[in-house]
Parts: structure tokens; C-alpha cells; sequence
């Protein structure tokens, strides 16, 4: 069996690398390369977490996939997970989703942990807890180097035998091009393309993915060193707000705020920072982090976030051409899970098996209420 599969990100790459291990003829093309900055798997960093309220597949989907980006990293020998933990942070009593958590997380080896305000403020007093109710922690959580991970997985890929190639693929009316002359005629076309899959197949995701503009920001403060936290999320009634992580490396403090509600063409649209937006998360650090008000923006990214209308994976075929398999809506939670995305693929196209029926284009037939994979 030959199958192509276009997407060198953290999903393209581990589909790629988990049906080579099967015995697949596989070839990868990516247009710009593993885990460069355009994509939506480029950037320093990834939170890998567990936390994900009641939704047990992806809890266990994170779990298969520690193992494996362990496993990658001792073959290389490059550590590119830091243990950190993360710092789950509630300005309103109730959230539904980390009680949820907590429950899920009860029944594993890694659970969450819920403690006081007055704990967290002992252990970690460089951030100010004033305004925070509940906080719960994730000690089995931390960073992951994004785009050195997915190089890497690259680099494994390639020394095992496989194809890559760079180049630019379009479809049209159920031929697979490259670069516009190479006609693509594997048995199987998986297109792992991220924020890119929307204008590949417009008749088919217009309405049930969408593009967000994210952007993140880098601080440092000569007067006080940060190292020592755990990346932290701020969640209140409406989902997500703010979140971030410690420095690590030559970057500072790393801080986001969550929203989807700027769209964004991840090809042509401009890639500068708004100011509105980093005066808000200068507020929130200067708020939040002691002493922080010293601390001068050292960098920034604009990166995107490939969305579907309920915040859960997409993995199906095309509804017209069954030899393409279409992987989006990341929603910004999928760069972790690639190798279990990755062995999902693998089984399904050599050996049969159904993808989770939770990630299938049926579930969009009667409409759907949007949200993110936080809210409700």
C-alpha cells in the first residue's frame, strides 16, 4: 500500500512515522517544513496536560502519547519535555469542567490535585492569588518544544525509511496535485494541513471550522527570576482566559489570552502584534505575577488556531472521495496528541479499525452549538 500524507505537523508527521511502522510505502510532503513557524505546530511550546473535564478520550489519548513522545525523545537523546506542572486557577467557585477533572483524574495514577488558596500562595508566591477561589494542580504536566518535536519526529521518520518531500499540494474536483504538475495517485491521501485544510476543501468545512488569530507574548524582568512556577490557566464562567509558562531557555514569561473570536487567513493575513491585545496581557501580568510591572516585552508570535464549531477533533474520510482522510480541528488542544492521532490513523488504514465515532463529519449534519472544548 502507497499513502501520502501532507502535513508535516504534529499530526501529519505522526500519522506518517506510525504507518511506516506498519509497513506502509509512505511519502510526507509539507509546504514550508516540519514544524515551521507558519504552521500551526511551529513556536518554542505546547502544553501537554491531562485535565479535559469529562472527556475521557482525550485524557486518554494524552496518556498514549506521553509514552510515545517519551520514547522519541530518549531515541534521539533530547529531553523536549519539561515537567512543570500546571496551576489550574478559578476566580468563580464553580467550574464544571475541573470538578469534572477531578473526578476522571481520581481513577488514574496521575490525579489532580485540589488546594487551598493559602498552599498555593506559600509554595509559589511570586504569583498573586487575590481574586482566586479554587486551584487545583497537575503535577504530571509541563512543556513540550513544539517545533522541535515535530523535527524530530521528522528526522525518525526519514532515518526509518521515509519519503518527505516540500512542495504545495492542492486538490481539484478529486485529483490530489503537487506543486500543480505531480499528479498524487496513492491509494490513500490523508491531509493533516491544519489551518490550511479550510481552503483545500471549502465545499466540505466551511461552516464547521473556522481560523482563529492567537497571539502570544514573551516578558522579562531583570528583578525577579519566574523560573520556578508552573504554567498556570485562569478559567472563568465563559472557558478559558489567560494562561502561560514559566521562562525556560532564552525566552521570558510566556503569556496568552485565549480567544476565537478574530478570525484569520493563516496565509495572507498580516502577523503583527495588536496593541489592544498586549496592553490587556500586560494588565493581566502586572496583576498577577509580583514585581511585574518591571518587565519589558521581549518577543511575540501571532499564531492561529485551527477550530472546529464544538472544539473536538475532526478524523474522517471525504464525503465524496472515501481515498482521502481528512484530520482538523485541533481547536488549539491537539499538538500533544499527535502520536495518538498518528496511531489512530494507522490502524484504521491498514488494519480496519473504526476512528472514534466522536470525531466523525455526522455529528454536524443537524447543527451545533458553538464552544470551545472549556465551555459548556
Amino acid at each position: 500500500m502507497k499513502v501520502t500524507v501532507v502535513g508535516a505537523g504534529s499530526w501529519g508527521v505522526w500519522s506518517a512515522l506510525e504507518l511506516l511502522a506498519k509497513g506502509v510505502d509512505v511519502q510526507l510532503i509539507d509546504l514550508r517544513g516540519a514544524g515551521n513557524d507558519w504552521s500551526g505546530s511551529g513556536g518554542l511550546s505546547r502544553i501537554i496536560r491531562r485535565v479535559y473535564g469529562a472527556d475521557k478520550i482525550y485524557t486518554e489519548l494524552t496518556d498514549f502519547s506521553f509514552e510515545k513522545w517519551e520514547s522519541l525523545f530518549h531515541q534521539t537523546g533530547d529531553q523536549l519535555y519539561h515537567q512543570t506542572g500546571v496551576l489550574w486557577m478559578q476566580p468563580s467557585d464553580e467550574s464544571k469542567y475541573l470538578k469534572d477533572s477531578l473526578e476522571l483524574l481520581s481513577k488514574t495514577e496521575y490525579p489532580l490535585e485540589e488546594i487551598s488558596v493559602d498552599e498555593a500562595a506559600e509554595k509559589w508566591n511570586k504569583i498573586n492569588f487575590t481574586g482566586i477561589h479554587k486551584i487545583y494542580h497537575e503535577p504530571r504536566a509541563g512543556i513540550l518544544e513544539a517545533n522541535k518535536s515535530c523535527q524530530h519526529a521528522l528526522y525518525k521518520f526519514i532515518e526509518d525509511g521515509g519519503s518527505y518531500k516540500l512542495g504545495q499540494v492542492s486538490v481539484k474536483k478529486g485529483q490530489v496535485w503537487l506543486d500543480g504538475k505531480e499528479h498524487l495517485q496513492s491509494e490513500v491521501i490523508i491531509f493533516a494541513t491544519g489551518s490550511w485544510t479550510r481552503s483545500l476543501f471549502p465545499d466540505v468545512l466551511d461552516h464547521i471550522t473556522a481560523v482563529s488569530r492567537q497571539e502570544v507574548y514573551f516578558y522579562q524582568n531583570t528583578g525577579i527570576d519566574y523560573a520556578d512556577i508552573p504554567i498556570w490557566s485562569e478559567l472563568d464562567v465563559n472557558g478559558l482566559s489567560f494562561y502561560g509558562f514559566p521562562p525556560y531557555g532564552e525566552m521570558g514569561l510566556k503569556i496568552a489570552y485565549d480567544s476565537r473570536d478574530l478570525e484569520m487567513d493563516p496565509e495572507t493575513d498580516p502577523r503583527e502584534l495588536t496593541i489592544e491585545i498586549e496592553h490587556r496581557s500586560r494588565e493581566y501580568l502586572e496583576h498577577r505575577f509580583r514585581s511585574a510591572d518591571h518587565a519589558i516585552l521581549q518577543d511575540y508570535r501571532v499564531c492561529h488556531y485551527d477550530n472546529s464549531m464544538d472544539g473536538h477533533f475532526i478524523m474522517d474520510h471525504h464525503p465524496e472521495y472515501q481515498n482521502m482522510i481528512i484530520l482538523t480541528g485541533s481547536s488549539g488542544h491537539g499538538f500533544k496528541m499527535g502520536p495518538a492521532i498518528g496511531h489512530l490513523v494507522a490502524d484504521h488504514v491498514v488494519d480496519g479499525k473504526d476512528m472514534p465515532g466522536d470525531f466523525r463529519l455526522a455529528r454536524f449534519e443537524h447543527g451545533i452549538k458553538k464552544k470551545t472544548q472549556f465551555t459548556e
